[in-house]
C-alpha cells in the first residue's frame, strides 16, 4: 500500500522557537515527499504524573543536578551575551519581562500557524481512531522520548500501532540512563518497531 498520510508525533505544547522550528522543518520534509502531513496534538493530557513518577527513571539527585547545571549555563550564556554587547556598543533594548514575554509568545503563535494541526482529545479513547486514519507515523524530533515529558507513553512510543507504520526520527530521550520500570517500557516499544527504523538524537540513553 503506498503511503499518502503521515502523522507527526511531537512535542507540541511546548512554547520555545526550538520546538516549533523542529516541527515546521518535518513538515515540510515530509510534503516535499508528496505526503500529506499533519501534526497530532492533544491540548488535554489525561495523564498526569506523581512526583515518584518523574524521578524514578534518574532518581531525585540526578535530576536536581541535572536542573542545576542548566541553570548555571543558561545565567553564564546570558552574561556572556551582554559583554559582547557592550563591547559592540550595541544597546539592548529595555522591556519589561512581562512584555518581553508576550512579544515572544506572540511570534510562536504567529509562525505556529504554519503547522498543520490534527487536535484530537481525549487520547486514549482516540487511538484506535488515528491509527487508521494515518499510513506512516514519524515520531520525532526534540524530546519526545524524555521519560519526564511522557504525557501518554501508548501514544508517545508508538504502541498503538503497527510496526510497519511507525519510525522515529532524531527523536531525544533526553536522559542519560534508563532504569528500572522505564527501561522495561522503552525496550518492550523500541523492539515493537521494524528493523532500522529508530533514529535518536543522543549516544546518551
Amino acid at each position: 500500500m503506498a503511503i499518502k498520510k503521515a502523522a507527526i508525533i511531537t512535542l507540541y505544547e511546548n512554547k520555545n522557537y526550538g520546538n516549533k522550528l523542529q516541527n515546521y522543518a518535518l513538515q515540510e520534509i515530509l510534503k516535499k515527499e508528496g505526503l500529506e502531513v499533519a501534526t497530532i496534538t492533544n491540548l488535554q493530557s489525561e495523564y498526569k504524573k506523581t512526583p515518584s513518577e518523574v524521578f524514578y527513571s534518574l532518581g531525585l539527585m540526578k535530576t536536581c543536578k541535572f536542573v542545576f547545571k542548566k541553570i548555571i549555563i543558561t545565567f553564564a550564556l546570558e552574561s556572556i551575551a551582554k559583554k559582547l554587547l557592550a563591547i559592540l556598543g550595541i544597546k539592548k533594548e529595555k522591556l519589561k519581562p512581562q512584555k518581553i514575554e508576550e512579544r515572544r509568545i506572540a511570534k510562536i503563535k504567529l509562525f505556529d500557524k504554519l503547522i498543520k494541526k490534527h487536535h484530537i482529545t481525549p487520547l486514549n479513547e482516540n487511538l484506535s481512531k488515528i491509527d487508521k486514519a494515518y499510513d506512516l507515523f514519524v515520531i520525532g524530533s526534540d524530546q519526545i522520548w524524555n521519560p519526564n515529558f511522557l504525557t501518554n507513553y501508548k501514544f508517545d512510543l508508538g504502541f498503538f500501532t503497527l510496526k510497519n507504520k511507525k519510525i522515529s526520527y532524531a527523536a531525544s530521550i533526553a536522559v542519560p540512563v534508563l532504569t528500572g520500570k522505564t527501561a522495561k517500557t522503552y525496550i518492550q516499544a523500541f523492539n515493537a518497531f521494524a528493523e532500522g527504523m529508530i533514529s535518536v538524537r543522543e549516544f546518551e540513553g
